[in-house]
């Protein structure tokens, strides 16, 4: 999911709880859809491929 898809609108960033502006810098998971701030992520752009969060890759791992 890119950015232009998400409507972060009074949500909180996975990392550090702060709230999602529309003109911040923020992408979602692919798996769940928490939004995140770039930086909290340690990212400069939002991933090409697919991206999943901690918690959904540890998910995806434990099958």
């Amino acid at each position: 999911m890119d950015d232009e898809d998400c409507d972060f609108d009074g949500e909180a960033c996975g990392v550090c709880g702060e709230s999602l502006e529309e003109d911040a810098d923020t992408m979602a998971c692919d798996g769940c859809d928490q939004g995140f701030h770039l930086a909290c992520l340690g990212l400069r752009a939002i991933p090409v491929k697919e991206w999943l969060c901690f918690d959904c890759m540890e998910g995806s791992q434990a099958g």
